[in-house]
């Protein structure tokens, strides 16, 4: 019979994080946020990086164990190289909400950073139930909208991870596995240190007693 490669994955019964959009605490968005990161710091470190392009709270799921886990590669930059088939929509693809700035640049190329910018975006989706910039993505950013904060009832630590991965340079943002390691370390309850540069510029400093 005719040959075709298909995949076989399991079965996630909880369905995505979207369901979770606007009901996560502190706590639950911390392991969110290890888990995520740590699934993108896989990715990355591949001998030829994974940038996955649409990380967005549809394309994570929850697995039966309760772990947060990355799906739906269709416009990962590798799989793009991999494909024979062409497409206008995979060029335009991903959504526009969380499209880092970067992505406005006249000769744009995917990086790593733009994976992070997405997961900033989720983050903030996450706790507040709705889109920062009001949906429209990085270009607002990169216009010179105001970088949005976490309602006051979460910690400074977490409005500043926020921040750090919606920084408007690439290279101020943290890097996946920064990023899992800081998270990972707040879900033991240390108090870890950034160990990325935190843009006084861009992320403005919050008065919060938590």
């Amino acid at each position: 019979g005719n040959k075709c490669p298909y995949l076989v994955m399991p079965y996630c019964p909880k369905g995505s994080v979207a369901k979770l959009i606007g009901r996560m605490t502190e706590d639950l968005m911390w392991e969110f946020i290890a888990d995520a990161a740590s699934g993108l710091a896989y990715l990355h470190h591949q001998p030829s990086p994974i940038i996955h392009q649409d990380i967005k709270p549809d394309n994570i799921l929850v697995a039966k164990t309760g772990e947060y886990v990355i799906t739906d590669f269709g416009i990962s930059l590798q799989l793009r190289k991999t494909l024979t088939r062409t497409s206008e929509n995979l060029k335009a693809a991903g959504s526009i909400a969380y499209m880092g700035p970067e992505k406005w640049s006249k000769n744009y190329i995917p990086v790593k950073a733009s994976d992070i910018w997405s997961l900033g975006v989720t983050i903030y989706e996450l706790i507040v139930g709705d889109l920062p910039f009001c949906g429209q993505g990085g270009g607002m950013l990169k216009s010179g909208a105001e970088m949005p904060e976490l309602p006051e009832e979460y910690s400074k630590d977490m409005n500043m991870v926020m921040q750090s991965c919606l920084a408007l340079e690439p290279w101020n943002r943290p890097t996946a596995e920064q990023l899992a390691d800081y998270a990972r370390r707040k879900t033991k309850g240390e108090s870890p240190k950034p160990t990325w540069n935190v843009s006084i510029e861009k992320v403005p400093s919050v008065k919060r007693e938590n």
